[in-house]
């Protein structure tokens, strides 16, 4: 038997219109729903975004341009423009050269980190 492809619909349930949602499944203004399942939001930064701010805060730390960061990348400056603003989510071996761009180790790009960060260090 083939399934469809779970449709996702947003929003808590008692605004839910899809028809999609079990009658006796709890309310949730936290929840996101496919098809029969609620997936539960997190309050929590997305990976891209967190992947962005640590990106511009290295470069600016280490006030080095845009421009700079993307020759040593090798990559467009628009293209770390958009990383910076969460607009684009790098493949992995790009995020790694962008880590070898700034001194840094790629996991510390992906972590999310406190307010009062510690400095970077080098690889």
């Amino acid at each position: 038997m083939v399934r469809a492809p779970y449709r996702v619909t947003e929003g808590p349930l008692s605004e839910q219109t899809s028809g999609s949602v079990a009658p006796d499944s709890p309310k949730c203004a936290t929840c996101f729903w496919t098809k029969d399942k609620p997936v539960l939001r997190s309050s929590a930064m997305t990976l891209t975004n967190i992947v962005a701010q640590n990106l511009r805060a290295v470069r600016a730390q280490q006030k080095l341009s845009q421009l700079v960061v993307a020759k040593k990348a090798r990559v467009s400056v628009s293209y770390v423009s958009m990383l910076e603003r969460g607009e684009r989510t790098p493949p992995l071996e790009t995020l790694e050269v962008l880590a070898k761009a700034l001194g840094v180790s790629p996991l510390y790009l992906l972590q999310e980190l406190s307010t009062e960060r510690a400095r970077p260090r080098g690889r």
